[in-house]
């Protein structure tokens, strides 16, 4: 029999970071991906995607564990067990983000949205997305979505963003599902954002640029995509060369 191994881990974590970064940190300590652990909190497994305070959790103490003995969590403290699921791929659009020269605008009581539609080339599960982040984040914000799978549209949902939850060198935030979506080969997947930073009346963002060569196989060694303008970029100031949604999340689906 293997010895269990058991260590303890206290972590500082602001209550409207998203449990990311607590997978983020835990992973980097443990030389594992955040996908490679899985979190539970009172026996219920925590979706990577939740707000610290949704979850319930004040002070943490995070117990890292090889087995899956010990489920009795006390208040407070989360499992973090070794065996996850392998990371989703990520298909790129943009290869370059255009950081200060040019933003995209958003005005809090407008409900336009930037929007973009990737076509798959093969049957997949769609996990999630990645936005850019606003250009000047002194605050908390807020990224208002909406996905439409086919003609299915899906309702508007809100992350809230912190600076633990933005990559400081691709300048960009993962909003990933709660479940990943079965998606046929050559349906649709329309992706529309919108943002709001604070109480502020305005906002912008960093874009990225040079999406014409997404079809390269430097940029996606798997051209798993086609990314094709749509009518719910309502807003006008993403299409396939530039702008918003960066790149998409996803698995392989094997029948």
């Amino acid at each position: 029999m293997v010895e269990e191994k058991k260590q303890t881990v206290l972590l500082k974590v602001n209550a409207n970071d998203k449990a990311m970064v607590i997978a983020e940190q835990i992973a980097d300590l443990f030389g594992e991906t955040k996908y490679s652990i899985s979190f539970f909190f009172k026996k219920n497994k925590i979706n990577l995607n939740d707000r610290i305070a949704d979850i319930g959790l004040g002070g943490l103490n995070l117990k890292n564990e090889e087995s899956t003995s010990g489920l009795e969590d006390t208040s407070g403290t989360i499992l973090c067990l070794k065996g996850g699921v392998d990371a989703p791929k990520i298909f790129m659009r943009f290869k370059q983000v255009d950081s200060p020269e040019r933003q995209l605008s958003y005005i809090a009581e407008e409900e336009a949205y930037d929007a973009i539609t990737f076509v798959p080339k093969k049957d997949i599960k769609f996990a999630g997305f990645s936005i850019y982040q606003v250009h000047t984040f002194e605050q908390d914000f807020s990224c208002m979505y909406k996905i439409k799978i086919g003609t299915e549209q899906q309702p508007e949902k809100v992350a809230v963003f912190t600076h633990g939850a933005i990559d400081a060198g691709t300048k960009m935030g993962d909003i990933m599902l709660p479940q990943e979506i079965i998606v046929q080969k050559g349906k649709s997947i329309t992706i529309g954002v919108r943002f709001i930073s604070g109480d502020d009346f305005f906002c912008s963002t960093l874009l990225g640029y040079g999406g014409e060569d997404y079809q390269n196989p430097r940029l996606n060694e798997e051209l798993a995509f086609d990314v094709v303008d749509t009518e719910e970029c309502t807003k006008g100031e993403t299409d396939v060369t530039f702008g918003q949604i960066p790149r998409i999340h996803y698995f392989d689906y094997k029948h």
